[in-house]
């Protein structure tokens, strides 16, 4: 798809260009027009002849790419393969062409013996880009894999709670085990009965859960929500909420009492 791009006055007084025929600085100017957000362009003689030239019968495939080669004898555009296919890529393209939000890749990346640009933190290719800031757009994409490759290492428990091993560590060595499985529980219980999902399940247990038990008293039963409720809760129908989640955690007791008292029986 053709994209609307920007001739610069300095276009027309390029002594390099001069040297070549009208023909083919209207061509490369084509160029610009069908190539992607990044300098590269399908380089079948053809396809850019039909796209380029779609109304002049009269043009010989042969004298259209005499004028393809004079731009790549003037290192304008370099020619390279990918997949047994042919590419240009634009030298210098964004230097003119400021382009912010870049679209998707619709071609492959030129290899990079032939690439003389950085991308720039603004998604602008430049030559002046120094490399720290390469650096530091490496740093910052390596910290995202990392944060995504936390959120894979959760561990279920129960039905819904996602906790990672550090994170369930942090909370046993603060609450002990056995508050910090009672949250667990607590907090499985109103996901599953609310729907309500968490970005972070360990962060909801710090805010809430453990203050929630400590309302229930010292059984671990699940307390009424109090009139100080975190900000992050203040909706409607809390209490009706609370009183289901302390309904399913009493049956939910005594069952696994009741289960209890089941095997001591069969023994």
């Amino acid at each position: 798809m053709a994209r609307n791009r920007m001739i610069k006055s300095e276009f027309w007084d390029d002594e390099k260009l001069a040297t070549i025929k009208r023909d083919s600085r209207l061509t490369f100017i084509a160029l610009w027009n069908l190539s992607d957000d990044y300098g590269v362009v399908k380089g079948n003689h053809v396809w850019l002849k039909s796209n380029i030239y779609p109304y002049d019968e009269s043009l010989r495939l042969t004298e259209f790419s005499v004028w393809l080669k004079e731009l790549e004898s003037i290192c304008v555009i370099i020619p390279f393969q990918n997949n047994c296919e042919k590419y240009y890529y634009i030298k210098n393209f964004l230097d003119h062409q400021k382009i912010n939000r870049p679209s998707g890749r619709r071609n492959p990346e030129p290899p990079t013996d032939i690439l003389e640009h950085s991308l720039s933190t603004h998604g602008v290719l430049t030559e002046d880009s120094p490399p720290k800031e390469k650096e530091k757009e490496k740093e910052k994409e390596k910290e995202k894999e990392k944060e995504k490759e936390k959120e894979k290492e959760k561990n279920k428990h129960l039905e819904c709670v996602f906790l990672t091993d550090i994170e369930y560590k942090k909370l046993t060595t603060k609450e002990g085990k056995e508050r910090v499985d009672t949250a667990i529980e607590v907090l499985n219980n109103y996901k599953m009965s609310s729907g309500r999902k968490y970005k972070s399940d360990y962060h909801a247990i710090l805010n809430w859960v453990f203050a929630r038990i400590k309302q229930g008293g010292t059984n671990g039963t699940a307390g009424k929500y109090n009139s100080e409720k975190p900000r992050n809760w203040q909706e409607q129908k809390y209490d009706e909420e609370a009183e289901q989640l302390n309904r399913q955690f009493r049956e939910s007791q005594a069952a696994k009492a009741a289960a209890r008292e089941a095997g001591k029986s069969a023994k």
